[in-house]
């Protein structure tokens, strides 16, 4: 027996999301219920989602709106989620991302170096467009963007345990004033990024830096 959702509607954070798809009933021996679905979610209130999602706080209030589309195929056998697999992108606009957990020990090892630049209060934007397979969420191109600083990243992050495995670049903006400033003062080229090996898991993330103006390279930030 399958069934077909053609219009899904509803409010969620503020915001709205849409979807589409079918779901197969269990059949036979295996008892599998197969089911293929698309999301969209449209301005979601970040901060609301994040209260309701995790169990890691930011550092303060957290603005941002959340973007997102997602194609999704699974196989669930006596109520169990046996394979998930999609594609999507997620986006935050406005958001200031930099008091997530997960940046706090990138922007304390950048602040050693560029004094005087208030990384919390950063206005963010995020681009992440994002795979799912085998219990991995994979990414090759995820880009956010500040008035200070341009980050891109790939890597993958394990659904089961929140294990990271990526590599950030972190690169000056010419518009970012005391940054630039900042790095001009220890000989370091303004227009050269910064390259972090990031590992870990969400809630303890490891951030190794590969190359600083020292010319040291792989110290984990502090």
């Amino acid at each position: 027996l399958t069934n077909r959702v053609t219009e899904l509607r509803g409010r969620l954070y503020g915001g709205t999301f849409t979807g589409s798809g079918w779901v197969e009933s269990g059949r036979g021996e295996d008892d599998a219920t197969r089911l293929q679905m698309h999301l969209e979610i449209m301005h979601a209130d970040l901060q609301g989602m994040l209260r309701d999602v995790t169990s890691l706080p930011p550092v303060g209030p957290i603005q941002g709106r959340i973007y997102g589309t997602l194609d999704l195929t699974g196989l669930v056998v006596s109520n169990r989620v046996r394979v998930v697999e999609g594609d999507g992108t997620l986006r935050v606009k406005d958001g200031q991302l930099f008091r997530l957990p997960l940046f706090n020990r990138l922007t304390e090892s950048m602040s050693r170096t560029t004094p005087g630049v208030n990384w919390a209060s950063r206005t963010t934007d995020l681009r992440v467009p994002f795979t799912i397979r085998d219990g991995v969420v994979s990414t090759k191109d995820a880009v956010l963007e500040s008035d200070v600083v341009s980050m891109t990243a790939g890597g993958t992050c394990r659904l089961a345990d929140g294990a990271l495995d990526g590599v950030v670049q972190v690169k000056p903006l010419r518009g970012g004033g005391l940054i630039v400033k900042a790095l001009r003062a220890v000989d370091y080229p303004a227009s050269k990024r910064f390259e972090f090996h990031l590992d870990g898991i969400l809630g303890a993330p490891i951030w190794t830096l590969r190359d600083w103006p020292d010319g040291g390279g792989d110290e984990p930030a502090p």
